[in-house]
């Protein structure tokens, strides 16, 4: 497990150059467009009655315990605001800073990783600092 840890940002930096396409169990892949966002499963946090700030919502917290379910992390899409992966997802488990290089610059990304309750996990990227919606997002299975 330490090794697919280790491993984890060439995988995250790998997916969030690709297409973010899925494999069905059956076999054949499907693209997560149009998937209808439902309402929040029992495993997202309740509602407070003040909002969260932006650093509330992406604070870590590494042994969460009740994980959301994979048609969750499905539910995710670029376009989406922080808050709306928050209601889905809750917090992240973790952060990596995962260089990015175009042409003859480079930026360092900030990709939030969620894990879920079948051993998969999700990458969510969110480049537009300014309003804050997610630009790409790529699923890694380590099973």
């Amino acid at each position: 497990m330490k090794l697919i840890k280790l491993l984890c940002p060439l995988l995250i930096a790998m997916l969030l150059l690709s297409s973010c396409n899925t494999v069905q169990p059956g076999g054949g892949q499907s693209s997560l467009e149009g998937t209808p966002i439902e309402s929040p499963s029992d495993t997202t946090p309740p509602e407070l009655t003040e909002p969260l700030t932006k650093e509330e919502m992406l604070k870590l917290v590494p042994d969460k315990q009740n994980l959301p379910s994979y048609d969750d992390l499905c539910k995710i899409k670029e376009g989406m605001r922080i808050e709306e992966v928050y209601s889905i997802l809750g917090n992240p488990q973790e952060i990596r800073k995962v260089p990015f290089y175009f042409s003859s610059w480079t930026m360092e990304l900030s990709v939030y990783v969620y894990e879920c309750s079948d051993d998969r996990y999700l990458a969510v990227a969110f480049w537009h600092t300014e309003t804050d919606v997610v630009d790409r997002v790529g699923y890694l299975n380590f099973n």
